[in-house]
């Protein structure tokens, strides 16, 4: 992906993938008083070493600048209340606005930003059902820089279950919202509404056969070979721990 890919912000963004992954772990360990450890991933734009003395001796500078702002917003969300879930809650929102700002700029624009655009909404509506199903709180719970307004989804939030998808029957997502909804009802499982997802980006990625040159190409195989490895994964694990051929059908189709 990295030879292919001529812009390096595109590169850099997708790598940050891991970088978000490796705060998580890290502010989740310094804000409750544990060792920063140093089993981080190395496919990030930071090396795990680097990220680790960081950490240890609080001196964040040589990190990214991005690297630096989710960290700020981290630790200013979890000392609100000290609530440890809000650290992933800040992380999403920095990573979201980084992805998007970066996206603006770099070749194949139109695209990344259209890709990120609907990821962030596939984000919004697995949360939206989650929060329904447990009863959460939904404040700063979605993501803004999605194509779908946050009141839709607060209010999706409220409404029974067979009055969420007619919701967004305006939007490119009411079979996903219609099905991942009645689903929920009838199992209370989010099997469905994660499925539904990842067909819908799926679709999206796959409209880049029509195009010969540029980075979507590229973008759109890596993304679908992830896909692929996750699902295989997902499968072994299901089977190895005896889960009913049905439910993994859900899962996968």
């Amino acid at each position: 992906f990295e030879d292919l890919m001529l812009d390096e912000r595109v590169v850099e963004v997708f790598r940050s993938r891991d970088d978000y992954a490796n705060l998580r772990l890290a502010l989740r360990r310094v804000l409750t008083d544990k060792p920063v450890g140093a089993d981080f991933s190395a496919e990030g734009n930071v090396p795990p070493e680097l990220l680790r003395q960081a950490f240890e001796e609080q001196n964040y500078a040589t990190l990214p600048e991005f690297v630096q702002t989710a960290v700020d917003q981290a630790v200013l969300a979890y000392y609100q209340n000290k609530d440890i879930r809000q650290i992933d809650c800040a992380i999403d929102h920095a990573q979201a606005a980084y992805k998007l700002g970066t996206a603006q700029v770099a070749d194949g624009a139109a695209f990344l930003t259209n890709l990120f655009h609907i990821q962030i909404d596939l984000a919004n509506i697995r949360t939206m059902l989650r929060i329904k199903f447990l009863q959460a709180d939904p404040r700063d719970a979605f993501l803004a820089g999605g194509f779908v307004e946050i009141d839709r989804l607060k209010q999706g939030v409220d409404l029974p279950y067979e009055a969420v998808g007619p919701l967004f029957f305006a939007t490119p997502y009411h079979h996903i919202v219609d099905a991942g909804a009645g689903y929920v009802a009838a199992n209370g499982s989010f099997l469905k509404v994660e499925q539904q997802c990842e067909d819908y980006l799926m679709g999206y990625l796959k409209q880049t056969v029509q195009i010969t040159a540029g980075p979507q190409p590229v973008i759109a195989f890596l993304l679908a070979k992830e896909q692929e490895i996750r699902t295989v994964r997902l499968i072994l694990t299901a089977k190895r721990n005896y889960l009913d051929t049905k439910l993994i059908l859900d899962r996968v189709s």
